[in-house]
């Protein structure tokens, strides 16, 4: 019997352990979070004040629940590491809360919103499902070795500006002022030093080649919508003028009938096929265009 009871306790207590959770939420104050709380379930809002500095450690894992943020008025550090890097994700993400009865998707949570006169520098983390990811309205922000994935409407907005993130790569952003930037590209080791000017350089090809299938496809489509309504009059032609074969041929004779049917068929070929092509080139130029804004 006392074998029996001891292992219960040893099951209950496991149970308990695996189940452990940190529920938050409010104003913070001066804080370090770790590890050993994991996860941290944000059931409302976390609003760190002015003159506040709140440190987030390596390892750590923050679950959002629906319609709640980090507001920063003050300063936010995250220190993830490489092996360890910081987690904010959803909570309904069953890569860490295995017990959601739902899967994750963009626009779960809304992010992190970094206001006037704060600071924040954010070190090796993971950011997903959330409407915005991180949006700042100044500069005032420094991020190192950033993963951005499957957020609704972007991934990083600075001072109104989104800027050009890989999805699932490494990123990172430097303030404007600093000696080096960091290249973003897929091509090279994240954190690589290289020049401002060539890392625009390397990050400038999806936004030509995303404008540039929008013009195409504009063009092509107002093109496109031009022929089509010119094959449709000169079908119409075509159907007029067999519909009235037999008034026609007697006004005008077989052989006027003949050539004036040819006329009319031909004139409708020329218009069917480049309508066809531009409407194509058309459909393809906004393809590409969306799919800049998926991969």
């Amino acid at each position: 019997m006392r074998i029996i009871v001891k292992t219960c306790g040893v099951l209950l207590c496991a149970m308990i352990f695996s189940r452990a959770e940190t529920p938050i939420g409010g104003i913070l104050r001066q804080i370090s979070f770790v590890h050993s709380g994991n996860p941290y379930i944000v059931i409302q809002d976390l609003v760190i004040p002015k003159n506040v500095e709140v440190k987030i450690g390596e390892g750590c894992v923050f679950l959002f629940q629906p319609f709640t943020s980090i507001k920063v008025e003050g300063r936010l550090i995250v220190e993830g590491s490489r092996m360890n890097p910081v987690i904010f994700t959803s909570t309904y993400d069953t890569a860490y809360n295995a017990e959601s009865r739902q899967l994750a998707n963009p626009f779960d949570w809304n992010g992190i919103h970094l206001e006037e006169g704060c600071g924040a520098i954010l070190k090796d983390f993971l950011l997903q499902y959330s409407v915005f990811g991180i949006k700042a309205v100044h500069r005032n922000i420094t991020i190192r070795n950033g993963i951005f994935k499957k957020n609704g409407q972007c991934h990083l907005t600075i001072a109104e500006k989104q800027e050009v993130v890989i999805e699932g790569s490494p990123f990172t952003y430097i303030p404007e002022g600093s000696n080096e930037q960091y290249d973003n590209s897929l091509d090279e080791k994240p954190g690589a030093p290289v020049k401002a000017e060539q890392a625009k350089k390397k990050a400038s090809p999806r936004i030509v080649a995303r404008w540039s299938s929008f013009g195409a496809g504009i063009a092509a489509a107002g093109a496109g919508i031009g022929m089509t309504v010119a094959a449709v009059k000169a079908a119409r032609d075509v159907a007029w003028i067999e519909q009235n074969q037999l008034d026609y041929i007697g006004r005008h004779g077989t052989d006027a009938y003949e050539t004036e049917h040819q006329r009319r068929a031909d004139a409708y070929k020329r218009m069917l096929v480049p309508a066809i092509l531009l409407d194509a080139l058309g459909a393809i130029g906004f393809t590409v265009t969306f799919a800049t804004f998926l991969f």
